[in-house]
């Protein structure tokens, strides 16, 4: 049976009283694709982290159908934790459960899907800012969620790089 998401009537009211969202709803099947456009403090990410069970909303519901979520933030620094690419893209791979030769398979495969095999023992500091965001996008694919969020998914991109990470 298709999984599908729902987002029903969401509200998000800060407690400064700062209204990010107002009765947002819609739902995707699974295999959706779909893109939140608007304009700069629209509430974008702020939906974005509602879906990804990051925060709460104010009112109103989502139902995730049992879907495991993988963010890929905005800001590809904050989310990099590891010391090498290699490092990184495992931790999460391990807090799934993964263990020694699967594990490693499982990175390789994830770094090789974003172009980063051949820099998976590099210092992830040193990484451009396309490379750190592929590097998050390799972290995401080795947790093996069923649904993955993108804010901002072409940030720091060159041309070649947003068609590697849309496929």
């Amino acid at each position: 049976m298709n999984k599908k998401i729902e987002v029903k009537n969401v509200y998000k009211t800060f407690p400064d009283g700062t209204e990010a969202l107002k009765n947002v709803s819609f739902s995707l099947n699974e295999g959706d694709f779909l893109v939140v456009a608007g304009s700069n403090g629209s509430g974008k990410s702020v939906l974005m982290s509602l879906i990804a069970k990051l925060d709460e909303p104010s009112s109103g519901k989502i139902n995730l159908d049992g879907l495991s979520v993988g963010l890929v933030f905005q800001d590809a620094d904050s989310q990099i934790l590891g010391e090498t690419p290699e490092e990184d893209v495992s931790f999460g791979a391990k807090n799934c459960g993964l263990r020694k030769a699967a594990l490693q398979k499982c990175v390789d495969d994830s770094l090789e899907k974003t172009g980063l095999l051949n820099k998976k023992l590099s210092m992830a500091r040193m990484l451009s800012g396309g490379e750190k965001r592929r590097l998050a996008v390799s972290g995401i694919l080795a947790m093996d969620r069923q649904l993955i969020i993108f804010d901002e998914p072409f940030a720091n991109l060159d041309y070649p790089s947003v068609h590697q990470v849309c496929s």
